[in-house]
């Protein structure tokens, strides 16, 4: 009986206009997150590499052996998953609400923001769809 009952409601959900429109909002939304932020990470790549570079280069110039230790700046690769995880980075620069309000009163959109939020709206629009439905049916009770 289980089993019918899940069926059924799969099959409603997938031939339900709604669900075909959350999918594709979904879908647009990841991809176009994926491809921005991988665009940025390339960029912070490739900023770190010169970096390195330009410090290397320095370092052979200019650093006496007795100092080296001492100006040796420390430089942090992008992280891994950056095209598709934003995450808390420590060395945002906001350091109060006035500075800059807009990141803290709109998130990034990321995977976890999609799956969080869209998702999670999603899942809800559902659930009350197949609730009211049951009760308009008359099998809630």
């Amino acid at each position: 009986m289980l089993k019918t009952i899940i069926q059924k409601e799969i099959l409603d959900n997938i031939l339900n206009l709604r669900f075909t429109a959350g999918l594709a909002l979904c879908l647009v939304l990841t991809v176009a997150s994926v491809a921005i932020l991988s665009r940025d990470y390339s960029r912070e790549l490739a900023d770190y590499n010169a970096r390195v570079a330009l410090q290397d280069e320095f370092l052979s110039n200019y650093a006496h052996q007795n100092r080296l230790s001492a100006m040796i700046m420390v430089q942090k690769p992008p992280e891994s998953f950056r095209p598709f995880v934003l995450g808390l980075s420590s060395d945002t620069g906001i350091k109060t609400f006035d500075d800059n309000p807009l990141p803290e009163i709109f998130p990034s959109l990321d995977l976890v923001f999609i799956v969080t939020v869209i998702m999670s709206l999603l899942a809800l629009m559902f659930s009350y769809d197949a609730v009211s439905g049951e009760r308009e049916r008359g099998t809630l009770k």
